[in-house]
């Protein structure tokens, strides 16, 4: 996430050496790339991290790959439903019997 966030704030340099630390000990090659190419690598290495952690859903919702179909592995849905909630896990109805003061988002209600 370092990498990510030197990435998005333009430093390429330091992006590139931050995730280049987790690719030299697999010793996979270098990125190289610049700009929204090497955003995209250091996505795809966050996911190849970790694979079957859980992390890769809520990497695609936080940076809303979610609404890209090219992102075959997360649950796509259009930007109108992802601004209703719909990215959100849904919460019975029968939590509120527990929780009145709780709501349910417009997606899910």
């Amino acid at each position: 996430m370092q990498a990510e966030a030197y990435a998005a704030l333009g430093n390429d340099g330091a992006a590139k050496e931050t995730a280049n630390i987790i690719r030299n000990r697999a010793k996979a090659s270098p990125l190289t790339q610049t700009g929204e190419e090497l955003k995209e690598q250091i996505f795809l290495e966050r996911a190849r991290e970790f694979i079957g952690e859980g992390h890769y859903w809520f990497d695609c919702v936080r940076s809303r790959r979610v609404i890209d179909l090219s992102y075959k592995f997360c649950y796509h849905t259009t930007v109108e439903n992802f601004r209703a909630g719909a990215w959100t896990w849904p919460i019975h109805r029968d939590a509120l019997i527990n929780n009145p003061e709780m709501t349910l988002n417009n997606y899910w209600e």
